[in-house]
C-alpha cells in the first residue's frame, strides 16, 4: 500500500466543514478571551457560516464592537469562511 493514496485520501478529510460544536466551542473560547465574557453554549447557533447568538443586548453589542477581529481568529482557527455573527 503507497502512503501517497492514504495522503490523498486524508486530503477529502481536510475539505470536510467542522461540526457546529467545534464552531461554539471556538467562538466561546476567543469570546471569552477577547471581551472576558462567558457565552452559554446553548444560546448559540450555527446556520450557512452564520453564527446566531441569543444573548442580552449588551452582551450583543459587545461581541458587535469587536465582530471583525473575533471572525478573523475563528477563521484562522478553524480554516473555513464565517460569514457574519448576528
Amino acid at each position: 500500500m503507497s502512503f501517497g493514496k492514504i495522503s490523498n485520501f486524508l486530503d477529502k478529510f481536510k475539505k470536510l466543514t467542522p461540526p457546529d460544536y467545534l464552531i461554539k466551542v471556538s467562538l466561546f473560547e476567543i469570546v471569552k478571551s477577547e471581551l472576558g465574557i462567558e457565552l452559554n453554549k446553548e444560546n448559540i447557533k450555527v446556520n450557512n457560516f452564520v453564527i446566531f447568538i441569543k444573548e442580552k443586548p449588551i452582551i450583543k453589542n459587545e461581541i458587535y464592537f469587536k465582530k471583525e477581529i473575533i471572525l478573523n481568529k475563528l477563521n484562522k482557527e478553524l480554516s473555513i469562511k464565517i460569514k457574519d455573527i448576528k
